[in-house]
């Protein structure tokens, strides 16, 4: 028995420590060896499975053999067998274990950290990161296979995916066969370019149903030591210590394997008739594999592989050229490598990076200058500008032209509400305090910009945004929580914005639904800002805006690089079937697939309910099928192309119900500023803001703007803003302001009403009245407000017009009277249309 067993061992251990055979054994020789073998065999037991007794040490390991020809396999020599349990020795649980001899050269406390930090591993879902068909890196997590490896130099690791959960409480099986998908062909493509990458690829069978799985070997290389390996325990064996495993050619499909177990070579292609069978033709017993340490330690050869591989990314740095909006471009939102503790820093502050261990980088900002954004093949003029907008044809567009906007309201079937795009032109983004400053002074002034926490993360160690912002004014709380500020103190890019928006979302409701509009039933100004600034790359994916609390307008003001809006019907509504592949059987929605069919299935489906629960949800498994549903996205019902200083209206609380939409931008640089009511009572104790939350203090009035009223003289000359409101210097420089619906402005104090003036203005804004009582203000170092009162009030009761006689010497005198520079006599004249 123990002169055969060593001959068994001789044919079926190639290269082994104790044979005498070759390590490059032919698969004649071994077909001979086969053979011989085979004539020495007794003959077969008639039980359909014989259990035979094989010596593992000192220990009896069952082996169970199939029906057929039984056939012993060969036992390895003992050398291979110790080395192989040392090498794959497992510390009892609870044992301690011996701590790392160094710390990892790069670390994250999550897998979006480590997606934008490293440039070569950026799978967020899943262990393996391919590009493009090559392999460039893969992560070990917790999940392992029985037979997985790791030690010093090599990991053995089994494909990812195809992982269901199983019967005990938080366990995963393989759900099916695994095959070499795009994943295995790229590492295969890695290894003949002969990029780092595994160094073998094979399968093999495991667990009770014998499912193939898919396995990798990884090497290490460069000359560093492992920082994971033990502290004060020395490898059994270096690596390429031992001989080179026994590579052999399948005599079934002609393809070369490496011998993987001790128990013996066996063709380790998926495809073919003797996969994972020992050449007695038997499968091997799983529980009892032992890896062959001439596998485990071999040593790959590969070019450059005596070279230090960094795993720290280059450092970013911007050009001493200072090139506009160089560090808003996508490499200056990755993240860092932290050169203190190593940890992968994202870039969630807007300023730069922000590391726990206290280190902090700073990008500068060289400005992109508004006047930069001019598109090369779309050039803005004071004429109106052209679409570029698209939609499905079922949609109703309206178009028409107010006060330099070209505005498209689109009207859903079956929808309460629409979307409006106004689009402007160069006389509204060049007008002062308009688009061109606000996106300016977004640059310059630091009012918050952050990446915030998503509250429902779906990759380990929490999410953010992938775009930065903040809030002003009532709290609001979305996807994320931002951040709320008072508008208090706010920077004029956002207290406008909110005057500009109340006045766009007034105008365009009494235009769709009548002359009293929103504002006759109910209409309530926007008391919230959210700020939303994008980066190179940066964008936000599908969404609603439906939470509970927001009032049905909501307004958004895009400053920047082109955006591009696209607004589809969600999905559960445009198929009509739930997760469970159930159908939804709430009344469908015009433009959603299969409309009358389904809308056929309306009462059929509610007698159903009503009398017979079994047979409706019968009824509800069935319909998907029969009308061709299944999950899935809709396709775009609106493409908006957003410019510079372009708005965006939506109203309706079933456009937020049943639509959603995404933004993404072409550009280094964009900001969206957008308007919403939130009624208190909607938020939560602990949500509630602890400021006032002001009313819009600001004026804005469109129809003034390109007129003669609104010149950019106002601005330069006298401190006058875009939104009909003259900004009044306080000693310390700062401006405050005070407005009134009339769009005049007197200095700190509003005016009573014999003192209000109130000019009416067409839109082509070449003629203006001046009604009931006139007077003047400008700034506050030059204006004696009460005197101009004064004046004004001698003319109350008196009507004229522009283009009277009298008017103009009643102006001349209000003008000539005042304590007015001739800089302010000019602009007053220029206001009242004299100039």
């Amino acid at each position: 028995m123990a002169e055969s067993k060593r001959k068994r061992d001789s044919v079926m251990s190639p290269g082994s420590l104790l044979s005498d055979y070759p390590d490059d054994l032919s698969d004649c020789s071994l077909g001979r060896a086969e053979k011989r073998s085979r004539s020495r065999l007794p003959t077969p037991v008639p039980s359909p499975l014989a259990f035979v007794s094989l010596i593992e040490g000192e220990q009896e390991v069952p082996y169970i053999a199939q029906p057929g020809p039984l056939e012993l396999p060969s036992w390895p020599d003992e050398k291979l067998v110790a080395l192989s349990k040392k090498l794959t020795f497992l510390p009892s649980a609870g044992a301690s274990k011996p701590p790392p001899s160094g710390r990892p050269e790069i670390w994250a406390d999550g897998r979006q950290e480590l997606c934008e930090t490293l440039h070569y591993y950026r799978a967020y879902h899943s262990g393996g990161y391919t590009n493009n068909g090559h392999a460039w890196a893969f992560m070990f997590d917790k999940t392992a296979h029985t037979r997985d490896f790791i030690d010093s130099d090599v990991v053995i690791s089994r494909a990812g995916g195809g992982m269901v959960p199983g019967k005990e409480a938080g366990e995963m099986t393989l759900g099916s066969d695994q095959n070499e998908t795009s994943q295995a062909l790229s590492l295969r493509n890695s290894m003949e370019y002969l990029n780092p990458v595994p160094t073998y690829i094979w399968s093999e069978k495991t667990g009770e149903e014998a499912k193939t799985v898919v396995r990798y070997r990884f090497e290490k290389f460069g000359n560093k030591q492992s920082w994971w390996k033990p502290m004060g325990v020395a490898d059994p064996v270096a690596l390429g210590g031992l001989p080179p495993p026994a590579i052999q050619v399948c005599r079934s499909c002609n393809g070369p394997s490496q011998q993987v177990y001790l128990q013996g070579w066996m063709c380790l292609h998926s495809s073919c008739p003797l996969f994972w069978k020992l050449p007695s033709g038997l499968e091997p017993i799983e529980g009892s594999l032992l890896y062959d340490p001439r596998f485990l330690k071999q040593k790959t050869t590969w070019p450059n592989d005596d070279q230090d591989f960094t795993l720290v990314p280059p450092a970013i740095e911007v050009s001493p050229q200072a090139l506009a909006g160089e560090d808003c471009s996508r490499a200056f939102w990755n993240g860092i490598v932290c050169p203190t503790c190593g940890r992968c820093i994202m870039r969630l502050a807007w300023r730069g990076w922000i590391c726990s261990c206290g280190f902090t980088k700073v990008s500068p900002h060289t400005l992109v200058p508004a006047k930069s954004l001019s598109e090369p093949f779309f050039p803005l003029s004071n004429a109106y500008t052209p679409a570029r907008d698209c939609h499905q044809s079922a949609i109703k567009l309206d178009v028409f032209f107010m006060y330099n906007y070209r505005v498209h309201v689109y009207t859903f079937p079956g929808i309460a509400g629409f979307v409006a795009h106004l689009i402007a032109n160069k006389t509204i983004v060049e007008g002062p305090g308009g688009p061109n400053d606000m996106f300016e002074e977004l640059q310059t002034v630091d009012i918050g910009f952050e990446r915030r926490e998503l509250d429902s993360g779906m990759t380990k160690g929490g999410s953010s945004t992938r775009h930065f912002s903040v809030n002003y004014g009532m709290p609001y709380k979305y996807v994320a929580t931002t951040s709320s500020r008072p508008f208090t103190g706010s920077a004029n890019a956002i207290k406008n914005t909110r005057s500009r928006l109340n006045w766009v979302a007034k105008t365009l409701l009494r235009q769709q639904q009548g002359e009293k509009g929103r504002e006759g039933s109910g209409w309530k100004e926007f008391n919230e800002v959210l700020a939303l600034g994008y980066f190179e790359g940066q964008k936000i994916k599908y969404h609603d805006d439906g939470e509970v609390g927001l009032g049905p307008t909501i307004a958004t003001l895009s400053l920047g690089a082109p955006g591009r809006m696209r607004i589809r019907m969600k999905g559960k509504y445009f198929n009509g079937v739930s997760r469970g592949d159930t159908y939804n059987d709430k009344p469908p929605v015009p433009l959603c697939k299969a409309y009358h069919e389904r809308m056929r299935l309306v009462n059929e489906l509610a007698v159903l309910k009503a009398t017979d629960t079994k047979a409706y949800k019968a009824r509800l498994k069935k319909i998907p099928k029969e009308l061709g549903l299944n999950r899935g996205t809709a396709k775009d019902a609106l493409d908006l192309t957003l410019g510079h200083g372009d708005i965006v209206i939506m109203d309706g609380e079933d456009l937020q119900k049943f639509y959603e939409h995404a933004v993404e931008h072409a550009g280094k640089l964009r900001f969206a500023l957008t308007c919403r009511h939130i009624a208190l009572e909607s938020l939560k104790e602990k949500d509630k803001p602890t400021y006032e939350v002001e009313p819009d203090e600001g004026f804005y009035d469109g129809s003034l703007v390109g007129t003669a009223a609104a010149t950019s003289e106002r601005s330069a000359g006298m401190g006058m803003s875009q939104t009909g409101a003259v900004d009044t210097r306080t000693d310390s420089g700062a401006y405050t302001t005070d407005t009134l619906d009339t769009g005049i402005t007197f200095n700190g104090t509003r005016p009573t009403a014999a003192e209000t003036s109130f000019f009416e203005t067409e839109d082509s804004g070449t003629s203006m009245a001046m009604n009931h009582t006139e007077s003047a203000y400008l700034t506050q170092n030059a204006i004696n407000t009460q005197s101009a009162a004064l004046q004004a009030s001698e003319l109350e009761g008196t009507r004229t017009t522009t283009n009277s006689s009298s008017a103009q010497k009643l102006i001349d005198e209000v003008i000539d009277n005042g304590k007015y520079t001739e800089a302010e006599k000019e602009f007053l004249r220029r206001l009242w249309g004299q100039a």
